[in-house]
């Protein structure tokens, strides 16, 4: 809150018997929502006449700062906040800052804004929104509510080549348009890519990053796999692919291949390869100690 200047208000003169005063003091003074606070001075004008200008507080808490002519003539009454309350249409649902108006705005900018530039896994690809979700905020928010946490975002599921249909609206009842929507963490979205390829095996299916981590290999050498055509078995490694060379080692005599002596020791499989490359023998690539 600004501090009381004694110096500027000494140039305010009250009203006395030999005349009218040079500054009427409106410290104190109401004008509909803004109360006159303190004197700041005087401003400049381009038509050579000088207004005197005060510090007023709005009634909404917001500092406001008007000339004398203002305040008597009418013209400042608020710091706007009154004509944004008496206009009707001023305020609608109330939600045009927060996280659920940003992320309904988007997905519609991401479809129909084709100069977007995720337009083209979007509104180019062919994806669209149904008219409860399109057409109304209100109606959007009504269904989908507000967001879990401030990392989730709306997922077209389950069916991710499709559009985001609510599944309850005219058109969707019209033309059997499922729900596919939800609220997803970011691993569930990436999970959801239609870049994503799914590996079944043994009748289990998952995507390559999940199949990635069940077998404990990386990402990008089970992807490699999948694009250098091995099959589905091959690729994750439950059977020999003809491009890669068993390679035995005994030890307290024992004979596994060098991924099984790996899963039983619990050392890694490319440290045991390498020692073997390098001249070791089947003992020392087996010890948990370096030689």
């Amino acid at each position: 809150m600004p501090e009381f200047n004694p110096t500027i208000h000494a140039y305010l003169r009250q009203p006395n018997n030999r005349g009218k005063a040079r500054l009427e003091n409106l410290t104190g003074k109401r004008f509909n929502r803004l109360l006159v606070f303190s004197l700041l001075g005087m401003t400049d004008s381009t038509k050579g006449c000088r207004e005197t200008c005060w510090l007023c507080r709005c009634d909404c808490g917001k500092w406001w700062v008007t000339t004398t002519t203002r305040l008597k003539n009418g013209q400042s009454q608020s710091c706007g906040c009154w004509n944004y309350d008496k206009t009707p249409f001023a305020k609608t649902h109330g939600k045009s800052q927060t996280l659920i108006y940003r992320i309904w705005t988007g997905i519609k900018t991401r479809i129909y804004n084709f100069n977007h530039k995720s337009s083209k896994r979007y509104g180019r690809a062919g994806l669209t929104m149904c008219k409860g979700f399109k057409e109304n905020f209100e109606t959007f928010y009504a269904i989908v509510g507000d967001p879990p946490t401030e990392t989730h975002s709306i997922d077209r599921w389950p069916i991710k080549k499709g559009g985001y249909w609510c599944g309850a609206c005219a058109e969707c009842l019209a033309e059997g348009l499922p729900k596919n929507w939800r609220w997803a963490t970011p691993q569930e979205q990436g999970a959801n890519k239609n870049t994503n390829v799914d590996l079944t095996y043994n009748g289990k299916t998952h995507h390559v990053s999940e199949w990635a981590r069940i077998i404990g290999i990386g990402v990008s050498s089970l992807s490699k796999r999948v694009r250098d055509g091995w099959p589905v078995a091959q690729a994750l490694g439950y059977e020999n692919h003809p491009s890669r060379k068993n390679v035995y080692l005994t030890a307290n005599g024992e004979t596994l291949r060098i991924t099984e002596w790996a899963k039983k020791l619990g050392i890694p499989r490319q440290r045991i390869a390498s020692r073997h490359r390098s001249g070791w023998t089947d003992e020392e690539c087996l010890s948990v100690k370096e030689r």
